[in-house]
């Protein structure tokens, strides 16, 4: 596997990719299990491949409404790694969508992570509806019925994501090395300017709580 600071430097790749890279960070991944729930999951989308692009979202919501569980752990960061994620089959909303996606994209379905304020969803490339599934809940919404507007996530955007929910976890439980790990990754991101800034600023902030 490609370390997580050299992949993160390349064009965007895959969401999979890009997250399971990061899982590695956090502790030994389980390469092939995860490659195996994935492959299960495309098996199951398989069938959707020559459907409108409507229905392949409507079978892509199945699977996060009846294979994938939302989860949201208080102490641990398990369900914010992909392997644990679709192992377990159960995890985060982000990496729930993420998970998803990387079935689909091996299924053959052109499917992509949003975001915003109101959380994660997933959405079809080729779908002119505003359409989305929610990744909490697996039901079809229409995205302009959302309190905000959400937007298409790259690789380097969602891995963004994630990270800050793995510092801001390390923050409220007072684990540091969380923190720190994910203030340190998130600079090996191709953000620049002022979006750096605050993301040096991050990290000069969680080490001061080291000394």
């Amino acid at each position: 596997m490609v370390p997580f600071s050299l992949l993160a430097r390349y064009g965007c790749t895959s969401h999979a990719s890009l997250a399971l890279a990061l899982s590695a960070e956090f502790g030994p991944v389980w390469t092939d299990r995860a490659d195996d729930a994935l492959e299960e999951l495309a098996a199951w989308l398989a069938d959707a491949r020559h459907d409108r692009p409507e229905d392949q979202l409507r079978v892509a919501a199945q699977v996060v409404g009846v294979r994938l569980e939302a989860l949201t752990l208080d102490t641990a960061i398990d369900d914010l790694l992909l392997d644990r994620v679709v192992v377990g089959r159960a995890g985060h909303p982000l990496l729930v969508a993420v998970a998803t996606v990387e079935a689909a994209r091996r299924a053959g379905l052109q499917l992509g992570v949003v975001a915003g304020i109101d959380g994660a969803f997933v959405a079809h490339c080729e779908l002119p509806d505003p359409l989305i599934v929610d990744a909490a809940s697996g039901r079809v919404l229409d995205a302009r019925r959302l309190g905000s507007p959400v937007a298409w996530q790259c690789s380097h955007q969602v891995v963004a994501r994630i990270l800050n929910r793995i510092g801001e976890r390390g923050d409220r439980v007072g684990h540091v090395v969380w923190a720190l790990r994910a203030a340190e990754l998130r600079l090996a991101l191709p953000f620049e300017g002022s979006a750096r800034e605050r993301l040096e600023a991050d990290l000069r902030r969680v080490r001061a709580r080291l000394n």
